[in-house]
């Protein structure tokens, strides 16, 4: 997660930090083929991805690295 234009700061998640992804796409959105993420994390942040093209894939796609990451965790 990347905060502020002039001065900036980063936090860095873990994929096992996330606790839930919610997808949305507005009219617009649908028009570009462009839409929302939101990421919640387990100290309970938000982290909002405006404007993502393809949304949907990238969203299945940290899902996907969830499920590999909780496999392997399962195995331990």
């Amino acid at each position: 997660m990347d905060i502020g234009f002039i001065n900036g700061a980063s936090r860095e998640y873990r994929i096992s930090d996330v606790q839930g992804i919610d997808t949305s796409q507005s009219l617009i959105g649908k028009l570009f083929s462009i839409g929302d993420i939101a990421v919640r994390t387990a100290d309970g942040t938000e982290i909002p991805w405006r404007g993502v093209p393809d949304h949907e894939q990238v969203a299945h796609t940290i899902r996907e690295h969830q499920r590999k990451y909780d496999q392997t965790m399962d195995r331990k």
